[in-house]
């Protein structure tokens, strides 16, 4: 089965716009989110197909965590609204946590922390030492929960294997007062999306 996430680095043209990339690293790469309820909401996916970030090689992570926060930068200085970043970590098909397309990629919601205490309160989460802990629910196949707050303070807890589809953005849908926009397929919302393109685009070209 072809996987869409694998194919966007290497596209030469770009169907839709949300399938264009506007940034990358070595082994990583960002686009705007498809269904973007949230002026600023991208994701950050590696290039090389892993079910989740806990899948990813232990090497890995200084780059993907420098790249994520370095696209936080980009969006903070565009909506000037500080980023959460979440992950629905899948282990496998039948324990996907949430996900609905089987490969790692991180959202990067710029809400604040509006998030956290909602969150806090559906999941036993644990603060984590660093970003590669979540390493240890893939070697236990645990699907789980994983956000950064925007000061950077990073958390994970284990969820149950039947937790509905696009979890996160249900939840911050009904935080934010839209929670009809929760669905990407039903409300893609490519209007703001083409907007936000076009406000990355202009900020990377000038620098500012």
């Amino acid at each position: 089965m072809s996987c869409l996430f694998c194919t966007l680095p290497f596209a030469d043209k770009f169907e839709l716009p949300e399938d264009e990339m506007l940034d990358e690293s070595e082994h990583f790469y960002t686009k705007a989110a498809l269904g973007h309820f949230v002026f600023g909401y991208m994701l950050v996916i590696s290039k090389d197909h892993y079910i989740s970030c806990a899948d990813l090689p232990i090497s890995l992570f200084s780059e993907l965590d420098k790249f994520s926060r370095d696209i936080e930068s980009h969006i903070r200085s565009i909506t000037d609204v500080g980023v959460m970043t979440f992950e629905h970590g899948a282990v496998s098909r039948p324990y996907r946590a949430g996900s609905c397309i089987d490969h790692a990629h991180l959202h990067l919601f710029p809400v604040g922390d509006r998030l956290v205490l909602e969150l806090l309160s559906r999941f036993a989460f644990a603060e984590l030492s660093c970003h590669s802990d979540i390493r240890s629910f893939r070697a236990n196949d645990t699907p789980y929960i994983y956000f950064r707050t925007s000061r950077g303070n990073e958390y994970a807890a284990p969820c149950p294997s039947d937790l509905p589809s696009q979890f996160i953005r249900r939840v911050a849908c009904n935080c934010l007062g839209c929670s009809e926009l929760w669905d990407w397929r039903d409300s893609p919302l490519r209007d703001s999306l083409e907007e936000y393109k076009r406000r990355y685009k202009d900020q990377k070209q000038h620098g500012s």
